[in-house]
């Protein structure tokens, strides 16, 4: 047999086109970089990281906008919670928002952060945030971060500029007065005469700093006392220590933390226990967050939003199986429209909660509700088997089961295999 080598050749030509057309690689791009130069640090420029978020270019919105300092490092962290409260699935935990990463590299950190801080202060205030406010769509909200010698830069900022950002993000900041840094009382008897003199003062602080953070807790054990005593009403400031950091970590705690903080009224309210829905004020507290919620958002109707706290305590009862609590929320909320708000499987894991504590006229009464509702819900057909089985009706279980497989089957449930086990228990 006669071989044809050019048409041999012209295969092994394309498929290694094809392989190398399958591996070429491609940038990932995480935004702009800029080179600003300052007009008050002598010779120098500054490099900037810009991202806009997801939609800017589908809208005409402006945006909030949040400084990074120490870009160099954590303004690829920015990017990562920026994702993680906007882009994933269910309703956002902040609105979107602008990144700007400001290199301070470990040549330049302490000079700008401390001896030309307010040089520094300055070449932020005019070249960068002009700079970006001039070419991009920003709100009058902005949020400075900084970590160690940059947190502790960003409380000065706070006293020297407090009407620049919104928000002020402080990670370990450093170094401030204490026993370990006893040459810094006049800097802290600054503070105290800003503290005093701006009774009007209207922002937000947060500082955190790790559980293991020497010597950086002595300073902020100083900050602390001197907030609770003089801080006027409208700084809104917290503390946190975050459990199992060191100082090198403290920094991304701090920032996810600090902005979901500064964001509290954003995202509606959510309970991780009992213990912190009563030490926050039970009910009482759910009635005055929606109110401030609805103040601070300018919201008319925030049903759903309430609705949604409301399903999240309930199910705090259920997975810390608090059947007396449960109830007693269960039939406040009732009476509000609970069941009409509520979908398929939340309500079927109520009926199983009632079933699982031996009443299975509530269950009843909601699983009655749901097959109104979801008539051709295959896990409602279930958990009515369910109901028929615990009460001995076996042949009422066995319908039901049956109907459950049929309806299962025809609309692919993955469920089925549950169905038909329930159905052979009988």
């Amino acid at each position: 047999m006669k071989i044809n080598i050019k048409y041999y050749l012209l295969i092994l030509l394309i498929s290694i086109s094809k392989l190398f057309a399958q591996t070429v690689p491609t940038d990932i791009i995480m935004g702009k970089a800029y080179e600003i130069q300052s007009d008050y640090l002598e010779n120098t420029s500054l490099n900037i990281q810009v991202s806009t978020p997801e939609n800017y270019n589908n809208t005409e919105d402006l945006y909030p906008v949040l400084y990074i300092l120490d870009g160099q490092w954590f303004f690829p962290h920015a990017l990562s919670i920026r994702a993680d409260f906007t882009q994933r699935n269910g309703p956002m935990h902040t609105p979107e928002f602008i990144v700007v990463g400001i290199t301070t590299s470990n040549d330049n950190r302490w000079d700008w952060g401390r001896e030309n801080a307010s040089l520094f202060l300055k070449t932020i205030e005019f070249n960068i945030i002009k700079f970006i406010d001039d070419n991009y769509r920003t709100s009058d909200e902005r949020i400075l971060f900084g970590w160690e010698t940059t947190g502790g830069f960003v409380i000065q900022t706070l006293s020297q500029n407090p009407k620049l950002f919104s928000a002020y993000i402080a990670a370990s900041p450093a170094p401030l007065y204490g026993d370990y840094f006893k040459n810094l009382e006049n800097e802290y008897l600054s503070l105290k005469t800003f503290l005093k003199n701006n009774v009007e003062l209207n922002t937000f602080l947060f500082i955190g700093e790790g559980e293991v953070d020497y010597p950086v807790f002595y300073g902020t054990k100083t900050l602390k006392r001197l907030l609770n005593d003089e801080a006027p009403k409208g700084l809104n400031w917290h503390h946190k220590v975050i459990n199992e950091s060191t100082h090198e970590m403290c920094a991304y705690r701090t920032l996810q933390d600090g902005l979901k903080e500064y964001y509290r009224y954003f995202h509606y309210l959510t309970f991780n226990s009992k213990a912190e829905f009563e030490r926050l004020g039970a009910l009482n507290y759910i009635e005055k967050f929606y109110e401030k919620r609805q103040t601070q958002l300018s919201l008319t109707n925030d049903d759903e939003s309430k609705h949604a706290t409301r399903r999240n305590i309930t199910f705090v009862a259920i997975s810390e199986n608090e059947y007396k609590w449960f109830d007693s929320l269960f039939t406040i909320f009732e009476n509000d429209g609970f069941l009409e708000k509520s979908f398929a499987p939340h309500l079927i894991d109520y009926a199983q909660f009632y079933l699982k504590h031996k009443n299975p006229e509530q269950a009843k009464k909601i699983l009655s509700f749901a097959i109104g509702k979801y008539p051709d819900n295959a896990q409602v057909l279930n958990a009515l088997g369910d109901l028929y089985s615990l009460r001995g009706e076996i042949n009422d279980a066995k319908k039901y089961y049956e109907k459950a497989i049929e309806l299962g089957n025809k609309n692919n449930d993955w469920r089925v295999p549950e169905y038909i086990y329930n159905l052979k228990k009988l």
